[in-house]
Order: structure tokens, then C-alpha cells, then sequence
């Protein structure tokens, strides 16, 4: 559950029976357009041994986002 966190800088933490939620967001503004909202949603299951990952936003935020929870992790 760190990993996840720490890919996702000033994400919101809650912890829930069983299980834990991760989410962020960022709002940005295209000069002269409107407000788009990219966000991750990570829900992390009991002892770590499942992950679901919901992501929105523009493809040029997310994809890399998501790129990186595809990376093997060393130990």
C-alpha cells in the first residue's frame, strides 16, 4: 500500500474495514477552456493481495499513471 501511495503524491489516505482506499486528483485548467479533473482511485484489499484501479482524466495524465503500476516492483 505504500508503493501506491507514494506513486500517487498528495493522495487521500482512508482506511476502511478490510481494506483501503486511495485517491487523487488534479484539477487543471486549459487556457481559455475548462476546469478537467484527472483522478485515481486505488482500493488496496485485505494483506495487500488485491488492487483495483480506477483512473479518469486526459489520456496524457493517466496513461503514464497507470504505466507505472504496471512496473514490477523489486524487492
Amino acid at each position: 500500500m505504500e508503493l501506491t501511495a507514494g506513486a500517487l503524491p498528495g493522495a487521500r489516505i482512508e482506511e476502511q474495514y478490510r481494506r483501503t482506499r486511495i485517491i487523487w486528483q488534479h484539477d487543471a485548467r486549459q487556457q481559455g477552456g475548462p476546469v478537467q479533473v484527472d483522478s485515481v482511485c486505488v482500493i488496496v484489499g485485505a494483506s495487500g493481495e488485491s488492487v483495483t484501479v480506477e483512473a479518469s482524466g486526459r489520456p496524457d495524465r493517466v496513461i503514464p499513471i497507470l504505466a507505472a503500476f504496471a512496473q514490477p516492483t523489486q524487492e
